[in-house]
């Protein structure tokens, strides 16, 4: 089953239809959204009843020494597991996945995009179109698609217990418990865990387990301890971003959505101020996890030298965790070096355009600044 929080579900209801956030706009959105998570689940549910008919198996699966590449939102994660991800030694998760999360619709799916293959790849070339219609607000901030290798995020959507339900309700101090999983009950944490490893098992069994995971997600600081109980081996690489830059830029895109709902709140202190907190309390949050995590099976990378130095990082990742190299993947990352330091991004954003001051920041994040140097 999948453990849909039904208290959640109260909790954004009463929070959009109060007198102080009611809007027809965003109620409209709001809702639409939550009916049709709902209506994904009752769809999805018999597929993954019937996985452990067909195949019973995918129970037993492992999932062994998983690499996860955690920061913060907007600190990098995309390029760099997408860099990784073009070494075949790894399996990494697909949008399409997430949101159809049962063995059987893998291979459903597969087989039909062969036979897609087979007649000019028609319906290929119209999700290509609809995808570009769906996520037209988020070209040149970050790029996604059905295919596209992405976070795992739609599994704990699916529950509804996910930061990224900020998208659709600004108001994080009415949905409070999204912000830290590990903070819950113990009861309600155990039960999101074994459903978290379950999607990953069957991952696992309908792409290959011979493939190391390799998994991204800046939205899993806060649940991070839930994660590693159930992938006890997990290994991490952790991206960090100087906080000016990354609440910046997180809220940039995250309020992409607001302009449809609440235009209003995109430069208000009140709503984008939670955003920002939340991130300084998973920069502090991921200090107090790092020192459970054996020195072998930890790395930190700084943004700024993923950007300077992207192959330098990878090497780095590939000797601490002690990863073969394949000559033919080091020779596309040349290639791939060498083209991404022509890119240059469109997304530009600062803190004030969102009603929030650097100063502010330095201050609420003090012992931050001190710990990794950042500038003021």
């Amino acid at each position: 089953m999948i453990p849909f929080d039904w208290r959640m579900l109260g909790n954004m209801l009463r929070s959009t239809f109060s007198a102080e956030h009611f809007t027809v706009r965003h109620a409209l959105i709001s809702v639409t959204f939550l009916l049709l998570t709902i209506l994904f689940m009752i769809v999805i549910l018999p597929f993954r009843i019937l996985d452990s008919l067909f195949f019973p198996s995918w129970r037993k699966t492992p999932v062994q020494a998983p690499i996860y590449i955690l920061a913060t939102p907007r600190s990098g994660t995309t390029f760099l597991h997408r860099m990784l991800c073009a070494d075949d030694q790894f399996s990494w998760i697909k949008l399409y996945h997430t949101i159809f999360p049962s063995v059987i619709l893998y291979k459903l799916f597969a087989g039909l995009g062969w036979l897609d293959s087979k007649i000019g790849s028609p319906f290929q070339r119209l999700i290509g179109m609809l995808e570009g219609r769906a996520f037209k607000g988020w070209e040149g901030i970050h790029a996604t698609g059905l295919s596209k290798s992405e976070e795992d995020e739609q599994y704990w959507v699916y529950t509804l217990m996910t930061p990224a339900s900020l998208l659709l309700f600004p108001w994080l101090n009415k949905t409070a418990d999204v912000r830290f999983v590990d903070h819950l009950e113990e009861p309600r944490r155990r039960k999101l865990g074994q459903y978290y490893l379950n999607n990953l098992q069957r991952h696992a069994y309908a792409t290959g387990q011979q493939h190391t995971l390799l998994a991204k997600n800046a939205l899993a600081i806060g649940r991070l301890r839930t994660q590693m109980e159930v992938t006890p081996d997990m290994r991490v690489v952790h991206l960090v971003r100087h906080p000016y830059e990354a609440i910046a830029s997180m809220i940039s895109m995250f309020t992409v959505p607001w302009k449809a709902h609440s235009p209003e709140k995109m430069s208000d202190p009140e709503y984008t101020g939670q955003i920002a907190t939340l991130l300084i309390e998973y920069y502090r949050y991921m200090l107090e996890l790092q020192k459970e995590l054996p020195a072998d099976r930890y790395i930190e990378v700084r943004y700024e030298n993923l950007i300077a130095e992207p192959k330098a990082v990878v090497e780095r990742i590939y000797d601490q965790f002690e990863l073969p190299m394949s000559d033919d993947y080091a020779q596309w990352l040349d290639a791939e070096v060498n083209k991404s330091r022509q890119y240059k991004s469109s997304h530009s954003y600062s803190l004030a355009d969102f009603g929030l001051d650097e100063a502010d920041i330095a201050r609420e994040a003090a012992d931050l600044f001190e710990h990794y140097g950042f500038a003021r």
